[in-house]
């Protein structure tokens, strides 16, 4: 494994898996020049995206790779760093102004694979709130339950009703105006 890595160049058909990019590769595919790239330094982002359903074969789980420049063009890349040394007993130092290209390598990925457990719970939580499992009980008890006749007399028992009771005049007069005849022949508002 490590003799391919050190020997592989990526390829999007023939080495999908191989890690390493060229400078120029990465340059073109984010549509910047690389001689530009080199003289005035600039920021890369390589997003690596990895979109995996782990139901079907390994081999089928590939990376996607795409590349953008993400500083402003305007603005160069560079840092200023010092080498420090003696030079005849006196500590001197020499200021370097470095150019360069960074990379930032962003990675996101999805990976899923099917398991009945889940999928049971959200059945079941969908058709609990539903309401669905009454009906399945009550089909499951009418069907194939030894004694379905003495469930279905209890389930479908039909409440005898009785004769409403007749209220009296006054009664529902009251009821519907909310008040009695008094109020009502002395001619106070309600």
């Amino acid at each position: 494994m490590q003799k391919y890595l050190t020997k592989c160049h990526y390829d999007e058909e023939k080495e999908p898996y191989c890690p390493n990019f060229r400078l120029g590769y990465i340059a073109d595919k984010a549509r910047e020049s690389f001689s530009q790239l080199c003289r005035t330094g600039g920021v890369i982002g390589v997003f690596i995206n990895w979109k995996c359903n782990l139901d079907i074969d390994p081999s089928n789980c590939k990376p996607t790779y795409s590349f953008r420049r993400l500083d402003l063009r305007k603005d160069q890349v560079n840092s200023w760093f010092a080498k420090y040394y003696n030079k005849n007993g006196v500590e001197t130092r020499t200021l370097i102004k470095a150019y360069g290209i960074r990379l930032d390598v962003i990675v996101h990925g999805h990976a899923g694979k099917f398991s009945p457990i889940p999928t049971i719970i959200s059945t079941v939580t969908a058709m609990t709130s539903v309401g669905i499992c009454t009906i399945i009980c009550d089909w499951i008890m009418l069907t194939f339950i030894d004694k379905n006749e003495v469930y279905s007399d209890r389930k479908f028992d039909e409440i005898i009703k009785e004769p409403p009771v007749p209220i009296s005049t006054e009664l529902s007069y009251i009821t519907s105006f909310g008040s009695n005849h008094s109020d009502l022949s002395e001619g106070v508002p309600l």
